[in-house]
């Protein structure tokens, strides 16, 4: 898979996002503790990454560094989703290392995706990326 190069956000040091064009995937990593207050005030940036995409595209969710994320983040989750709906998304593909840390994306997901969208949840990375290579 192409490298994850084309457009790259360092949105604060919790929340990471990057777009490739060329493989139409968009990679949302989120580390550490995230808070409602910090993933809202940066939605308006992640949209913009997910209106750049071209529909069909997959979109990579990263939960893998993520230490805790508070409550309050639910509805900016429930935006970006709808967003990533909206613009087309064909794949969701999430890295979740413990099922019991899923905090709540497969639950709010069955109503932010339509039901053709492919879910899949692997433990690690590298598996997640592999199911993107072409």
């Amino acid at each position: 898979m192409a490298s994850f190069c084309q457009f790259e956000c360092d949105i604060t040091p919790m929340i990471h996002v990057e777009a490739d064009k060329s493989s139409q995937v968009l990679k949302l990593t989120y580390s550490g503790y995230v808070s409602g207050e910090e993933l809202g005030d940066h939605f308006g940036k992640i949209k913009s990454l997910i209106e750049a995409m071209d529909p069909g595209f997959r979109f990579l969710t990263d939960l893998g560094k993520l230490e805790s994320m508070d409550p309050s983040c639910a509805p900016s989750v429930a935006e970006i989703m709808d967003a990533a709906n909206k613009k087309g998304v064909s794949e969701v593909v999430r890295v979740v290392p413990d099922a019991q840390k899923d905090i709540g994306f497969m639950v709010i997901s069955r109503f932010h995706y339509d039901y053709a969208v492919r879910i899949t949840t692997y433990e690690n990375l590298e598996d997640a990326l592999r199911s993107l290579a072409p």
